[in-house]
């Protein structure tokens, strides 16, 4: 008990250097509760979820499957179930003149029994009109719109009256995008609704057909082994897409941010724990030298090694504890704000915001164990000390080699301060190592961090500046000759310029390997859309024969500049099931996976005619152009760049908060680090400061000392944190990677970037020198010279 006491008694004393080793343990406490706690929830949440609505195993899109050709499908060996559905893209009218709106109707069978696949949670009443529909909860929500409202969808050029019997939610749609490409979820321009099927194949004319097929799998067998059956199957029918579970867009989003914040919810504590424990170890080892006197008096009077070594460890079972018990508060309160901006993104329901009890006991494992680590590695000494020796001063190392002599041009260079603090850094190479490390690693994370903030949102707007130069892209529901297209977009409201693009889905093949891409046909004077390559800042030219790869796909496929690949796609003949293109070149671009050709080239490869499936617009009216396409009967979908813009850049309002506060957390660090370094060396060398006070120096020249020494090592630090910096943004880019498919980071580092973190790491080394000043001045310099006696 009384070495106890006397632990929190010399905690106390230096409470301000281990309040920031508590604070570090603390910060990634917060990580690892916040983020696992909402990890698990997301994740227990999407998994009874998916299970209580039968999400399907594979989905499918075909031009058109009649009704008789279902049960060959239920044939096929290893398929347990298969539904199919009508799905239609719909304009809805009226609600926001400044957004295109689109509603996805997706058809309801409500004779069939039991619960179908990819069943909706549904509240409101049954769909007993002919255009009654249950919309999406969020779009209902975004609208404040109700059961009994009236919303005028556009379907196949006519005006519909649709009635909201009810809000709906779809397991395929948890993460609710039109399209891949849109990236973020927006509530406002697009949501889901379910009619029944009778009404939906009459408004579509497409009686006992349809486009939209769901596949449940036998036990024991997988997509990979029923791919090529289910495709063979297909292909008579006009097959569109076949995707995996896995592959789904809302699934995989879903699955990946859960991925993620498991990985960041271990990985980030251990490293802040770590760097606490490394503080720990050298406030003990100074402690030790301290109190070696009291060490031997202890051991005179019988105290074993073991009582005092658990005494010293007390020091960090101490810290960490106080520094687990901070963190998981924190995180504890942190995680319903987390949920709830999951909420913004993901539609589950029944996400717990309870703190699962085995993430405390890891969160109190991490904490104690690293600061008993660090406690452990600075008391150890003391068990080698014996009592006779434990009473006198510690020998002073000796010196080997003195860097004034071997470089004797450096006191032509350096005052007699300067010095000092040259052989400071050189006697106490640990130390000095660890500062620099705690420089470099602030200053890497800073570095790479700071830019972030606007990086992510410069990189998705880039996709409209420097690739796709247009305002509209009216998507055909069947393939219009390229000159009609043109001319007939031309006659639009405030059309400027106007060109044909052809968009086939395609599968690319090299050796076993493959890639599904949307093989996109250019012209040789394309100027809506460019192929930007975001490391060379370059336009390349579209060659008149062979093929463009994206980095993503040719990454995929192994690919390289002048490699053959194989091209297949639903226009390939039977004698031609893949044909070979030669890789012409490989651009890089930090979103989006695709494949470039001539668009003439394609059209000769495929035998098609010259025709377009959709048409790129530039305007001066925008408003009067979707006021005139609102009927179109040829116009599947309208895609507006300016609405995808702004839902960008109010998505990515939270991520930029999420940035700032890793960057503030990155800066804590710095001055942690440096600031306990800073304190551990003033105690360290006080005696010899009060010496040079006695000699006659003012305070100001022995700060001198200090501050040229922090000010070399702050200097080595940031040098070191330019590779580590890079170090960490190829790791992001990497995690970006496994978080979202064909997306990265650029490579490289602004010079603001780099200036910010070197102004960070040097606020804590100036911060750290003040407050050094301020205890060098108020050295009691009769008290500590009598210290050893």
């Amino acid at each position: 008990m009384i070495l106890f006491k006397k632990a929190l008694r010399t905690v106390w004393r230096g409470k301000a250097a281990y309040i920031s080793c508590m604070l570090l343990i603390a910060a990634g406490i917060y990580m690892l509760v916040a983020l696992g706690a909402s990890a698990r929830a997301l994740s227990a949440s999407a998994a009874r979820y998916y299970k209580a609505s039968r999400l399907a195993d594979a989905f499918a899109s075909v031009s058109a499957l009649p009704a008789g050709a279902l049960s060959s499908l239920t044939q096929i060996d290893g398929v347990d179930e298969v539904q199919a559905r009508l799905t239609y893209d719909a304009r809805i009218v009226a609600l926001n003149a400044e957004k295109l709106i689109w509603l996805r109707l997706i058809s309801y069978d409500k004779s069939y029994p039991g619960i179908p696949l990819n069943a909706p949670s549904v509240t409101g009443f049954e769909l007993t009109g002919e255009y009654d529909v249950w919309i999406g909860q969020s779009f209902l929500d975004t609208h404040q719109l109700k059961t009994g409202d009236e919303l005028t969808a556009i379907v196949e050029g006519r005006q519909i009256p649709l009635h909201i019997a009810g809000g709906a939610n779809s397991p395929e749609y948890v993460y609710a995008v039109r399209d891949p490409s849109d990236m973020f979820p927006d509530q406002e321009a697009f949501g889901i609704a379910y009619v029944d099927i009778h009404a939906l194949s009459l408004l579509l004319n497409r009686q006992n057909t349809f486009n939209d097929i769901s596949f449940s799998f036998e036990n024991g067998y997988t997509f990979d082994g029923l791919k090529q059956n289910l495709n063979t199957a297909l292909a008579p029918y006009g097959l569109i897409s076949l995707i995996a579970r896995k592959d789904l867009f809302s699934y995989n989003m879903v699955n990946s941010e859960i991925k993620n914040d498991m990985a960041m919810s271990y990985s980030v504590p251990i490293l802040f724990a770590g760097m606490a424990s490394i503080v720990l170890y050298l406030m003990l080892k100074r402690i030790i030298e301290q109190e070696r006197p009291q060490i031997g008096t202890l051991k005179t009077f019988g105290y074993t090694n073991f009582e005092i070594l658990a005494h010293y460890i007390w020091y960090g079972l101490i810290t960490g504890l106080l520094g687990a018990i901070v963190g998981i508060l924190l995180g504890g309160v942190s995680v319903k704000p987390m949920l709830d901006l999951y909420t913004r993104y993901f539609t589950l329901p029944d996400m717990s915001t309870d703190i699962p009890p085995d993430l405390i006991f890891i969160a109190l494992l991490v904490a104690l164990g690293f600061g008993t680590l660090g406690a452990y590695a600075g008391a150890r000494p003391a068990l080698r000390l014996n009592p006779a020796e434990a009473m006198r001063p510690p020998t002073p190392p000796p010196v080997k080699g003195d860097i004034m002599k071997q470089l004797p041009f450096l006191q032509w260079i350096l005052t007699s301060r300067g010095s000092m603090a040259l052989r400071n850094i050189l006697r106490a190479k640990a130390r000095s190592a660890f500062i620099m490390a705690g420089v470099m690693f602030s200053f890497g994370m800073l570095a790479a961090m700071c830019p972030m903030t606007t990086m992510m949102g410069d990189i998705i707007l880039s996709k409209y500046s420097k690739v796709e130069a247009y305002d509209v892209k009216l998507t055909l529901k069947s393939p219009q000759a390229s000159a009609g297209a043109r001319q007939e977009a031309m006659k639009l409201p405030g059309a400027a310029m106007a060109e044909p693009l052809r968009e086939i889905p395609a599968e690319i093949r090299m050796s076993n390997r493959k890639k599904s891409v949307i093989l996109m046909g250019l012209r040789q004077d394309t100027m809506l859309y460019r192929l930007y390559d975001d490391e060379k800042h370059s336009v390349s030219r579209v060659p008149e024969a062979g093929i463009i790869l994206n980095q993503f796909t040719a990454d995929d496929l192994g690919a390289r500049r002048g490699d053959a690949v194989l091209i297949s796609t639903p226009y390939n003949s039977e004698e031609d099931e893949e044909i070979s293109v030669t890789v012409k070149d490989i651009i890089h671009q930090n979103m989006t996976a695709a494949a470039y050709m001539d668009v003439n080239a394609v059209n000769a490869m495929l035998h098609l005619p010259d025709t377009a499936d959709s048409v790129m617009i530039k305007t001066a009216d925008l408003a009067g152009l979707k006021t005139a396409v609102n009927d179109a009967k040829n116009i599947r979908t309208i895609e507006d760049t300016y609405s995808a813009i702004a839902n960008i850049k109010q998505a990515m309002g939270s991520y930029t908060s999420i940035t700032w506060i890793i960057v503030a957390l990155g800066s804590a660090i710095a001055f942690a680090i440096i600031y306990n370094s800073s304190a551990i060396s003033l105690s360290e060398k006080k005696r010899e400061y009060a010496t040079l006070r006695v000699l006659g120096m003012q305070v100001g020249e022995v700060c001198e000392i200090l501050n040229f020494e922090y000010w070399i090592l702050f200097a080595a630090g940031c040098l070191l944190g330019i590779p580590f910096a890079a170090f960490l943004q190829n790791s992001i880019n990497q995690m970006m990677a496994g978080y979202l498919d064909n997306f990265s980071m650029p490579t490289g580092i602004p010079l603001w970037g780099l200036g910010a973190a070197a102004g960070g790491c040097m606020a804590a080394v100036l911060l750290s020198n003040f407050s050094a000043k301020g205890k060098i001045r108020t050295l009691d310099m009769v008290e500590v010279l009598k210290e050893r006696e």
